[in-house]
């Protein structure tokens, strides 16, 4: 076996200030039972500094062709061989070992790496994630002597524990779906910004959420705050200045920024010297969104809307579509409801333009995302808007198909290919989520209309 250490230092060298923070580590792994040999068509190997009491029950699922597993051991011994196992292709879980495939019959692969010292390369946002993605064989190749991917997914829906294919199930762990045998390699930055960090009353209260060990001296806040019509306020506070509290698993620091009539702020964590993780936060009262201060005179702190969002209206699929319409509306698009006009509802549910003149068609449902044969109407009315736009001399209209719905990304799972192919975005109850807990909308159409883009499912998602 041919190693790779250079991605692989690269990677030690990128967490080497944090090392002593990680306590556990999370082995996942998805293995082709073929002749004997066990063939790793999906690993992984995550760092952590803390542990929820789920992530600690082993999975353990076996059918005639493969074998799922995951256990969650501790650090402290096994941290530079698991690394070491992982530059050679060679994953431990559950106490054997398991390998990527180097040769079949007569073909001979070697270990390809990457190594992505932000993010892991599916996931742009949030903290920082580095992640080493080893490869050898094509993922076709694996499943060569057992037959096809089709008939492990039979064997899984015979499963005492059943999933309705191999994609479900790797999709279900987490993993990063590829054309390869693939072992990750992850480790979580041990320090993130609270998600209940706000802007009131003219201070930004913001909360910080770091491993325990670690030096609270050399953590820094810098913040840039922003008011329309001013040059915005740059700073920053060093570890002494943040008030420290110590809790089981880690350690929750504090920090009140004065921002006087400035009403939004970008927040950045670093970690001597390296950024780590970044918030932009604002004052939902504030008028900076004056659409979202309206509104909230009538449904304060929008928790009717929050509710809806969240399917839990008396009528869940109208009061939907009525959330998705305000939630345009607060993003600063010009929206408009059709779906509860009897007439109208079979054309879309809600139409959405930003000032520039691109448009969003939404079709909201509380079940399947393309039951009666949802995705390739909505597809076909899309095109007819941007023939009628055409005709009007608009030369490269933009138009976004858009379907919502209350069922999580593993329920759909199965009609995201088709989505793909329609070039249409998707949005899972799991973003519905999102969008309802967040405290303030940013009103720029524009800048929506681009991260909705972004939610066309790729590869990776399916």
């Amino acid at each position: 076996m041919n190693g790779v250490p250079d991605p692989i230092a690269e990677f030690s060298a990128a967490i080497r200030e944090w090392r002593t923070a990680y306590k556990w580590i999370v082995r996942t792994v998805i293995v082709v039972k073929a002749k004997g040999d066990l063939r790793i068509l999906n690993g992984r190997v995550l760092f952590r500094s803390s542990i929820a009491e789920g992530d600690l029950q082993q999975i353990h699922l076996e059918t005639p062709s493969l074998i799922i597993a995951r256990d969650t051991v501790t650090a402290a011994e096994r941290f530079d061989s698991t690394i070491s196992n992982i530059a050679q292709g060679v994953l431990e879980v559950g106490d054997t070992l398991f390998h990527l495939p180097f040769q079949i019959f007569n073909n001979i692969y070697t270990l390809s790496a990457f190594h992505s010292p932000l993010y892991h390369p599916s996931a742009r946002g949030g903290p920082r994630l580095p992640t080493v993605i080893v490869t050898t064989a094509p993922k076709h190749m694996v499943l060569y002597d057992v037959g096809n991917q089709e008939l492990l997914d039979w064997e899984l829906k015979a499963a005492d524990t059943p999933y309705a294919s191999v994609d479900e199930i790797a999709r279900s762990l987490g993993f990063d779906q590829r054309d390869q045998a693939t072992l990750e390699l992850m480790a979580e930055y041990p320090g993130v910004i609270g998600m209940q960090s706000k802007v009131v009353k003219g201070n930004a209260e913001v909360y910080i959420n770091v491993a325990l060990g670690l030096d609270k001296s050399e953590f820094k806040v810098g913040y840039v705050a922003y008011k329309p019509g001013s040059n915005p306020i740059r700073a920053n506070l060093k570890g002494n200045k943040i008030a420290w509290t110590d809790h089981k698993d880690y350690t929750r620091g504090f920090l009140s920024i004065p921002l006087g009539d400035y009403s939004s702020v970008a927040v950045f964590l670093s970690y001597k010297g390296s950024a780590i993780h970044d918030s932009f936060i604002t004052d939902p009262k504030n008028p900076a969104n004056i659409r979202q201060v309206t509104l909230n005179a009538i449904d304060e702190n929008l928790s009717k809307l929050r509710k809806y969002l969240l399917g839990e209206g008396d009528r869940p699929e109208r009061d939907l579509e009525f959330a998705i319409a305000a939630f345009y509306f607060l993003a600063g698009f010009a929206s408009i409801q059709i779906g509860h006009v009897e007439q109208l509802r079979e054309f879309s549910d809600v139409l959405a333009f930003t000032t520039s003149g691109k448009v969003a068609v939404v079709e909201c449902t509380v079940g399947p995302i393309d039951a009666n044969g949802k995705l390739s109407k909505l597809a076909s009315r899309c095109h007819a808007i941007r023939e009628q736009l055409t005709q009007a001399g608009i030369s490269t209209p933009e138009v976004l198909p858009v379907v919502i719905t209350s069922l999580p990304r593993q329920a759909i799972s199965g009609d995201l290919n088709k989505a793909k192919a329609f070039g249409i975005a998707v949005l899972p109850k799991e973003e519905l989520v999102r969008i309802a807990n967040q405290a303030s909308f940013n009103l720029d159409a524009e800048q929506t209309y681009e991260e909705l883009k972004h939610l066309i499912p790729e590869d990776t998602d399916l």
